[in-house]
């Protein structure tokens, strides 16, 4: 199977930019970094028009804290946090990269002993997602689902599992075939931790805490 073949939602999560050595894939960590550093643009934009707005003393202070904000927001946009597939070496680990540079690399696995499971997603009403290392990649409908599985599984020679037709048991994907009325299970069971739930709770936080000090700062 080409990477061609795959649909675009499964493209949106696997690129072919290294394909066929590398397949570097984001994992919910690089969600947490990405997400906190577009949360503090927020804090830096008003502090550059608060620079613009004043002078004196109040103008340095936020001349320093939008120096402080720049030096935090370019390298959290910049880092990645990827779990890689890399058959030159025959495994999959996590890696560390900022500006491209790898600063990090660690947990190391062989590739042959790297499952990747096809199974309901807990978080999209009759979605399916493929789990590889304890991260999960949503893509869509079965089909689509299983034949991501199925060039990944193959072109990285990793151990594929299904947890569908006898759900909620995982076994060997084999000879896995779509059933005709092939659903997702209606009330799959929901993760305590839901990282979209936390992330727009933490959204406000840093507009709410800028604007405080605002207006303390033109209150006095």
């Amino acid at each position: 199977m080409n990477y061609s073949a795959l649909s675009k939602n499964a493209k949106i999560h696997f690129s072919d930019k290294y394909l066929p050595d590398r397949l570097p894939l984001a994992t919910k960590t690089l969600l947490f970094i990405r997400a906190f550093g577009f949360i503090l643009t927020i804090p830096l934009v008003i502090s550059l028009f608060m620079v613009i707005r004043l002078d004196g003393t109040e103008q340095h202070l936020f001349i320093s804290a939008s120096m402080l904000l720049t030096f935090a927001v370019i390298p959290l946009l910049a880092t990645k946090h990827q779990l890689v597939l890399d058959t030159l070496n025959t495994q999959a680990y996590l890696e560390v990269r900022t500006f491209g540079i790898k600063l990090k690399q660690w947990k190391s696995k062989p590739l042959a002993k790297t499952e990747i499971t096809l199974s309901p997603s807990v978080h999209k009403e009759s979605s399916y997602q493929l789990i590889i290392e304890g991260q999960h990649f949503v893509i869509g409908d079965l089909a689509e689902t299983e034949q991501a599985l199925r060039f990944i599984s193959s072109h990285f020679q990793l151990p594929a599992f299904e947890q569908v037709s006898q759900y909620p048991e995982i076994t060997p994907l084999g000879e896995f075939k779509i059933p005709s009325d092939a659903q997702a299970p209606s009330k799959p069971i929901e993760s305590l931790w839901n990282s979209t739930a936390w992330l727009k709770l933490l959204l406000p936080l840093p507009v709410f805490i800028t604007l405080g000090f605002v207006l303390k700062l033109f209150g006095s």
